[in-house]
């Protein structure tokens, strides 16, 4: 009790809401709940959701730096990101922290910096026109399924060096089923992860992960005798050493991570991507024009769409205005101190990127769909644009997914012109994403 009572004295205001209250309005209203924080508080304030620890949530520039450049000691993303643990396994770097998190991210990130990550994008392009060709003409339908479907066969492909065909086909609708009951909010309640009964959503899961993992032990062990493989799993198992029963389990929580992490915020940013464009048909235009001036008629070369700046200042402005995640966070291990306060052991903190990338002292008219202010094309400030994440936790896949939202989105755009069926969406929480609630309700101009 005296140790509850020390640690609330310590910590900035917040809502005098009940914890189960406010935990519903974060579920089911975050960007109301933000927005009236900001309004009432400032932007540092407190959060107690139902279950957890007190969150304090930060979003100035100096408050966001100071907690991504804090030791990771102090500061444990991992024990954030506990809830996540059965979906992605307990070696997985999302749940790491300290020592065990800087190996696995040696061993990793040289696999996703930059160039690196050319040889896996083999097929991008080609998943991308095939897409896009099967989308429907003549009527209104939902973009983020389609989405949702290119972005895991992209990452299947990517990770797994699985050519288009019955393989793919396959792997995607073994991994599409693990991937929709993953999302099912029981698995993220731990007295419910139990098999009582074959049909329970635990049972399930726990049946297509298993048959998951022991499809990849049998990919580990053909690319350990495969040593010319450039396919992202290939350079993953060589290097990380030895193979082995423990060490299949390592590896296998490194894909299902990358599958996890990769797939529903590439999806959820292309479809927010293209909402925006629809509803700005002059940047769609423009857009369009500078993809003609490079590629004409002709096929759509990856190497190429970095160096067009307005693609880019699209993709920037589209995670500012709309990122998929509206926070990252932290659990203390030790006191710290941030927006001036001292926080005491076993709180959280909470960079929140949903009200940094509305503050309009960083972004003039905040509320806008503006790609200019990104151009002449420079990288945003990783204090105040942060919608991969910062400091020693930044998203590894960045690159990746960036090259895979510029692939998939010039090829939307030179293919087809877009238009909006209904009024803009709007922002529902799926999972762990803030999606269009509509799924992008969009019709494709004769």
């Amino acid at each position: 009790m005296v140790l509850r009572i020390s640690t609330d004295r310590a910590l900035p205001p917040g809502p005098r809401r009940p914890s189960p209250a406010q935990l519903h309005a974060w579920i089911t209203e975050p960007e109301r709940l933000y927005a009236s924080c900001r309004r009432r508080f400032g932007p540092t304030f407190t959060l107690r959701l139902f279950g957890q620890p007190p969150k304090v949530f930060v979003s100035d520039p100096a408050d966001v730096r100071a907690v991504f450049r804090g030791s990771d000691e102090v500061l444990h993303a991992g024990r954030a990101n506990a809830v996540v643990e059965p979906i992605v396994g307990s070696t997985s770097i999302l749940v790491l922290d300290g020592s065990p998190h800087r190996v696995q991210r040696r061993v990793l990130a040289p696999l996703f910096r930059g160039r690196a990550v050319q040889p896996a994008l083999g097929d991008l392009v080609a998943l991308c026109e095939r897409a896009v060709a099967d989308l429907p003409r003549g009527e209104a339908f939902a973009l983020l399924p389609h989405a949702q479907a290119l972005t895991l066969r992209i990452i299947l492909a990517a990770l797994l060096g699985v050519r288009q065909g019955p393989e793919l086909d396959a792997l995607y609708d073994r991994t599409d089923a693990l991937m929709r009951i993953a999302g099912h909010p029981l698995l993220l309640v731990p007295p419910a992860r139990r098999r009582l009964g074959s049909l329970t959503p635990w049972a399930r899961f726990d049946d297509h992960q298993q048959a998951l993992r022991a499809d990849l032990a049998e990919r580990f062990a053909r690319a350990r005798v495969e040593p010319d493989r450039t396919d992202l799993l290939a350079r993953i198992v060589h290097a990380g050493g030895e193979g082995g029963p423990e060490r299949d389990v390592e590896l296998a929580d490194a894909v299902l991570t990358l599958l996890v992490a990769g797939h529903e915020t590439s999806a959820t940013g292309l479809a927010w991507a293209m909402h925006h464009l629809a509803h700005h048909p002059g940047e769609q235009e423009r857009l369009r024009a500078d993809l003609r001036a490079a590629f004409g008629d002709g096929p759509v070369d990856v190497a190429t769409l970095a160096e067009i700046p307005r693609l880019t200042a699209i993709i920037y402005e589209t995670l500012r205005l709309t990122p998929p995640l509206t926070q990252v966070g932290r659990i203390l291990a030790a006191p710290f101190e941030v927006g001036g306060y001292s926080l005491p052991a076993g709180v959280g903190v909470v960079p929140c990127i949903w009200l940094a990338h509305r503050d309009p002292a960083q972004w003039p008219e905040p509320e806008r769909f503006l790609p200019e202010r990104f151009l002449p094309l420079e990288r945003p400030d990783p204090s105040a644009w942060f919608p991969f994440g910062g400091g020693a936790r930044r998203c590894l896949g960045e690159s990746f997914a960036m090259h895979e939202l510029r692939a998939a989105l010039a090829v939307l755009v030179l293919r087809c012109r877009v238009q909006p069926a209904g009024a803009p969406s709007r922002a529902r929480r799926r999972g762990v994403v803030l999606a269009p609630g509509d799924g992008v309700r969009l019709r494709i101009a004769d």
